[in-house]
């Protein structure tokens, strides 16, 4: 019998890669500014096989106890199964610290409150250096890379572990995203019924990117599902050995060619997280947009986790980085440019304690308001007291 074509989802990240033979990289890497940071593999390509095997496996009892074994018990010789396609990247991000003025709209206990300038501070957050889609729509904002050493792109070795990484260029920047903001519609700001912002409003005040490489395992499994040939791509953070593993929704792709008998429920093995289009294992998805200061909401934890949502829902729309980076403003990659960084914790560090300084500065700015307009009350109030004239006239005689 004839196999059908592989059944694949529609911007899978299979489309990302293609179908081409995946080895090492003989193309000549991008010339990247020295300003760019990079994060050096620190897995090798066998453990990322057999840390990715188990995942690819999980719907299939059979290639999931032999991967199984094959992880936990490498001394037995059992050799997980073996993707049809592996390739190592380095994918670009900036890591991005931010401060953020915009007139906002915030409702407490059911009142709208009156128009106001809102404060926001971004700290420890990422936006993808390129616009493939749906890697793009990936946050790859894992904590541990604001741990690790990195280094310059001139001493990274060419090869690692046997491998030669192929290197995806900066294609688009967040030093046009305000600009962008600006030109979006009233209604684009509805966070939810408890916020709304005006982005034609938007004023940044201090903002500094990062440019990093991340570096990433790819691997296409291919399975024979009766007449079909069943196909999906996993990735492996590779930064460090504790990243995370990610993978397309499989799962809603296997539910509707698969009988029930042939699927393994996966909730008590690794519990992923679903996310649009993804499934995130050990830990989940992290946002793309980090709201570390609110400065008018009273919950202000409520409010930037709200904050973090939004933003993280934006980011995951379909061909949403792939729109963004239409605009000219996004497509201006200026390496020299005074508000591009090097990634150090010297640097990371002076910003991050200006943004503190800066957003303490606002809310005594904020009392002071207050405590005027307390006193100016209180003086308008005590004007017209009768009692008040007395004792008055009464202070002046003695």
């Amino acid at each position: 019998m004839l196999l059908r074509r592989p059944l694949l989802l529609p911007q899978s990240l299979e489309r990302a890669f293609g179908r081409s033979r995946w080895t090492s990289s003989k193309a000549a890497a991008p010339p990247y500014h020295e300003k760019v940071r990079v994060y050096p593999f620190r897995v090798s390509p066998r453990d990322a096989t057999r840390n990715m095997s188990r995942v690819a496996a999980i719907p299939f009892i059979g290639h999931c106890i032999k991967s199984w074994f094959a992880r936990n018990f490498p001394g037995l010789g059992i050799e997980p199964i073996k993707p049809a396609k592996f390739e190592a990247l380095y994918l670009p991000g900036w890591l991005v610290d931010a401060e953020v003025m915009v007139d906002a709209w915030i409702t407490v206990e059911g009142e709208l409150k009156e128009r106001k300038s809102m404060l926001v501070n971004l700290v420890n957050s990422y936006m993808p250096g390129h616009s493939q889609e749906p890697l793009s729509r990936i946050s790859l904002n894992n904590p541990a890379l604001y741990e690790l050493s990195t280094l310059p792109w001139s001493s990274v070795p060419e090869t690692q572990y046997g491998f030669r990484p192929r290197c995806i260029p900066f294609s688009v920047s967040p030093l046009g995203f305000p600009s962008v903001m600006r030109k979006l519609s009233s209604a684009a700001g509805y966070i939810n019924h408890h916020m709304r912002f005006n982005p034609q409003t938007i004023r940044p005040g201090l903002l500094a990117a990062y440019p990093i490489l991340i570096p990433i395992y790819s691997a296409r499994y291919q399975y024979k599902i009766k007449d079909q040939l069943f196909s999906f791509v996993v990735l492996h953070e590779a930064h460090s050995r504790q990243g995370r593993i990610i993978s397309a929704t499989s799962m809603k792709i296997q539910g509707t060619h698969v009988d029930e008998q042939d699927v393994k429920d996966t909730s008590e093995l690794v519990n992923p997280e679903a996310d649009l289009d993804f499934v995130y294992y050990k830990p989940g998805p992290t946002p793309f947009a980090a709201f570390k200061h609110v400065s008018i909401a009273k919950e202000h934890d409520q409010r930037s986790h709200e904050l973090d949502r939004w933003a993280y829902k934006m980011a995951g729309k379909h061909r949403s980085f792939e729109k963004l980076a239409q605009h000219r403003e996004m497509q201006k990659v200026d390496m020299d440019d005074h508000r591009v960084q090097v990634f150090s914790n010297w640097q990371v560090g002076k910003n991050q304690n200006w943004l503190a300084i800066s957003f303490l500065e606002n809310i005594l700015r904020c009392y002071l308001e207050v405590y005027r307009s307390f006193l100016h009350s209180v003086a308008r109030v005590t004007k017209h007291c009768p009692g008040f004239n007395r004792y008055r006239a009464f202070a002046r005689r003695h």
